[in-house]
């Protein structure tokens, strides 16, 4: 669980070890995210993004290590992002985080890889 700024530093560190990684985004109207999951191969990583956006309005310290991390994990990660119908998780995460440019995002999203199998209608995970 990521909660403070030791914890976001962590996770960088195990981010910066990892070749892959996979993003997905939790959130309840009318909040953009609520929770940020991020994991590699050995490791996953919870972050409390709610908490992170409620301290923005405090002090900055959790948020602006947040938002750096999840910068640099969408657009400027060195190895693979991946993501699962990612387009609606980048768009929250964008309007949560100013600093991220929507066109500089580099997470493949692995939804068509999903429909391109047979019997595969891309939705699997998500209800269906």
């Amino acid at each position: 669980w990521v909660a403070d700024v030791a914890g976001v530093e962590m996770c960088r560190k195990a981010l910066e070890a990892a070749g892959e990684v996979g993003i997905d985004s939790e959130w309840r109207h009318p909040r953009p995210s609520s929770l940020l999951q991020i994991a590699t191969l050995e490791e996953v990583f919870l972050i409390d993004v709610a908490l992170a956006d409620a301290q923005a309005c405090v002090q900055g310290g959790f948020a602006s290590a947040v938002e750096n991390l999840v910068n640099w994990l969408l657009c400027d990660f060195p190895g693979t992002a991946l993501g699962f119908s990612f387009a609606s998780d980048a768009s929250r995460l964008t309007s949560l985080f100013s600093s991220i440019d929507p066109d500089a995002i580099r997470v493949t999203d692995c939804q068509p890889l999903g429909a391109a199998l047979p019997g595969g209608n891309g939705n699997r995970g998500h209800g269906e």
